[in-house]
């Protein structure tokens, strides 16, 4: 039910900020050439070059990466949560850094087995802009991205993800288990 719920959650909030992610993702490509000047104009664009369906360009490679990389973050954490003090009676002892440590463990193994629906997810948002238009689609993109290196092209930038998702999964779950606690202790 915990997955089902998380997972739930996760694609509800990811369907409705999702125009925001996609805005983020192109004003943040641009290089060399300013195609938007801001988030007014760019919604502006998008909308009178692609339709209002361009503001959810990539949409669904997005819901098929965000419920299971929560179903997979809570899981791994949960696990690695449940296993780990009995082989280390340092992280037994002490809650803070098994939170920490598990954080981090799920961030690591959730960003590495959905990192390549994030690349596909993302190369469809910025396509579109400018003389990138394409309607390849999600299997077109599949097909394009492994045209240019095999299945290791999937995972170019997967080290900068790391730096983005373990750091936060650490602050997440490390704020999440101590706002647990302390609720707990006040009732």
């Amino acid at each position: 039910r915990r997955l089902l719920a998380g997972a739930t959650a996760g694609v509800s909030g990811c369907v409705v900020a999702y125009p925001l992610d996609l805005l983020r993702t192109r004003l943040a490509a641009q290089t060399g050439t300013t195609y938007y000047r801001g988030i007014t104009h760019a919604v502006q664009r998008i909308v009178a070059e692609e339709g209002v369906r361009g503001l959810y360009k990539g949409l669904g490679p997005t819901v098929a990466q965000v419920g299971p990389a929560l179903a997979l973050h809570f899981s791994f954490y949960n696990t690695f949560k449940e296993h780990l003090p009995a082989h280390s009676s340092t992280l037994a002892a002490q809650p803070t850094a098994l939170s920490l440590t598990c954080a981090a463990m799920a961030g690591f193994c959730t960003s590495t087995l959905t990192f390549p629906l994030d690349k596909v997810r993302r190369i469809m948002q910025v396509h579109g802009q400018g003389q990138h238009t394409s309607r390849a689609g999600y299997w077109g993109t599949v097909k394009r991205i492994y045209g240019r290196g095999g299945v290791r092209a999937f995972y170019d930038g997967l080290i900068t993800e790391y730096a983005k998702v373990v750091p936060g999964m650490i602050v997440a779950f490390v704020t999440f288990d101590t706002l647990k606690k302390l609720l707990a202790a006040g009732d």
